[in-house]
Parts: structure tokens; sequence; C-alpha cells
């Protein structure tokens, strides 16, 4: 989940000026967007890494005044966790 977290705040800052202009916002589950920009790119590459490697896993990304808020969430119910696990970044972009 951090590597996740990591590797979507990382993309967003190689595409400062379109993070910044909230291009990639995404709320925990809505669907992956389709499309060829950037962003849209970036994040279905992101949300099906996130899909593919861990349980029911999800993400979402939310920028307010240039503070980035990352979230990554699971089911760890295999692992005796809950079935809404969640690791969470703020970073400044």
């Amino acid at each position: 989940a951090v590597t996740y977290a990591y590797d979507i705040l990382e993309r967003m800052r190689a595409n400062h000026a379109s993070a910044v202009a909230g291009n990639y916002n995404i709320a925990m589950s809505d669907d992956a967007p389709t499309g060829s920009s950037i962003p849209a790119t970036d994040l279905a590459q992101w949300l099906g890494l996130i899909a593919g490697n861990l349980p029911a896993g999800d993400g979402e990304a939310l920028i307010n005044a240039r503070i980035v808020t990352v979230r990554v969430q699971w089911d760890d119910t295999r692992a005796g966790g809950t079935t809404t696990e969640q690791f969470e970044l703020k970073s400044e972009l």
C-alpha cells in the first residue's frame, strides 16, 4: 500500500501543473478514467496495480490547495484484519 501511495504521488509530481489543477482527483470506488491524457493514463494504471495486487484493492487521490491526500484500501481479512484496511499519505506538491 505504501508503494502504491508513493507511486501516484510521484506521477503527480512529474505532471505538477495538471495535478495542481485537480486532474488527478479521484475518489474511492470511482471507476478508472478513460482517455489518453497523462492524468487519465496514470490513474488507470495506478488503480489497475492496486486492484491487481491487493485483495479488493482501491485508491483515491485528492488535492486541496497543493496538499495531496492519497489513500490505498484493501481487504485484510485473510491476515486477521478488517475488510477496509487503509493507508493514508499526505504531502505537498
